[in-house]
């Protein structure tokens, strides 16, 4: 109770309080403070001391689409920071502002000044974004029937669109001549009715994005089958009808045609 202007700081770092009216009980360090108005002003001349705690002043989270490198920084009043994988762990990771970890799933890092490693920390976090679940490549095949078979014809590339997703999430997906624009979503093409002729050796490319914007690539393999029929082609194919059964039918094995 009463007046208190002065600040006795222990090794510890307790510290307690001192009427203005008894300075000689003072044995430790003295901290000035106040600044109101009807606040006495203190001189201590020559023995003054100046206590500061260091503190983090900003930090940079950071995220990614899939598992890889991620950059983390943070700034500290003391220009130092130490980095820990846990918020109770005693081994710092790394002692630089910035920190850069190759990681799969969404993890949080913590850091202090590094003049108080003992001190409260802050919590960094890193976010591992998922990429849409499909396959990497098919397959599509069709046939050459608008009688010029030169292996040319259209395909109805939408109609491949359950064929690429492994889940049932609806995805954002378009089609692209070459893997270079599918990354960048240039230069998208109407699936609707694509002819194989303006593919690069029977390949196109599908960007596959989610809502996060992480996107992955499926390559798509165009098959043609010029195969036909000879106009008129007729073959005549003979079995006895030795089964026993002397009913005028029998099984024929068509691949003999």
């Amino acid at each position: 109770t009463g007046e208190e202007n002065y600040g006795h700081v222990y090794a510890t770092g307790e510290w307690n309080d001192y009427p203005n009216s008894n300075p000689n009980a003072i044995e430790g360090y003295i901290v000035e403070y106040g600044g109101m108005i009807g606040d006495p002003i203190v001189n201590f001349g020559n023995n003054e001391t100046t206590l500061t705690v260091a503190e983090i002043l900003d930090t940079i989270n950071d995220e990614r689409c899939g598992a890889g490198e991620v950059t983390l920084s943070a700034n500290s009043s003391d220009a130092g920071i130490l980095w820990f994988d846990s918020e109770t762990s005693t081994t710092p990771i790394s002692s630089n502002n910035t920190y850069t970890p190759t990681i799969s799933t969404t993890t949080t890092f913590y850091v202090t000044p590094k003049s108080c490693s003992s001190g409260k920390r802050t919590p960094v976090t890193a976010t591992i974004n998922p990429l849409p679940d499909i396959k990497k490549s098919i397959l599509i095949k069709n046939c050459d029937e608008d009688g010029n078979p030169d292996g040319f014809t259209n395909f109805n590339l939408s109609e491949t669109l359950e064929k690429i997703n492994n889940t049932d999430v609806n995805y954002n997906i378009s089609f692209h001549y070459s893997k270079e624009d599918a990354n960048t979503g240039a230069n998208a093409f109407n699936p609707d009715s694509f002819n194989n002729k303006n593919a690069t050796n029977n390949t196109v490319y599908a960007r596959v994005e989610n809502d996060l914007g992480c996107y992955e690539i499926l390559t798509i393999t165009l098959a043609v089958s010029t195969t036909s029929m000879p106009s008129g082609f007729m073959e005549t194919l003979t079995v006895c009808d030795n089964d026993g059964n002397n009913d005028g039918f029998h099984a024929f094995d068509l691949t003999e045609a």
